[in-house]
Parts: structure tokens; C-alpha cells; sequence
């Protein structure tokens, strides 16, 4: 299994919304091949988050987009 993590910081009371936009793009990604589980953490002050995707193969993992 192989791992994706990407780092964020969010603006100052803005988690929720966050939060929010991260369930639909789990939706778009869990269809893609490989894709095993995803997880959006924020942080107990609320402005730094991370992804983490998880995939079957390294050559499965969704490619970045920014």
C-alpha cells in the first residue's frame, strides 16, 4: 500500500468549509483505480490540515493537481 500526504494551511476559520470541499473530491477519487481509503485531518487550531490517500500500487497513486 502507498501513500499521498499533502500539507495545508487554512485560513483562520475556515476548517469547516474545509472539510466540506474534501468529501466530494473523495468521492471523484475513490473511483479512480488503486484507490484504497482517503482521510482529511485539521489540526486542533483549525488553520493546518493534511490529506492522506491511500492506494494499492505506488503507480496507481492519483496524479497532483494544484
Amino acid at each position: 500500500m502507498f501513500a499521498r500526504v499533502t500539507t495545508y494551511e487554512l485560513a483562520e476559520g475556515r476548517a469547516s468549509e474545509s472539510i466540506s470541499v474534501f468529501e466530494p473530491a473523495v468521492a471523484r477519487i475513490s473511483e479512480l483505480d488503486g484507490f484504497v481509503d482517503g482521510y482529511f485531518l485539521v489540526e486542533k487550531d483549525g488553520i493546518h490540515a493534511i490529506t492522506m490517500t491511500l492506494w494499492e500500487r505506488s503507480t496507481t497513486l492519483a496524479p497532483k493537481t494544484h
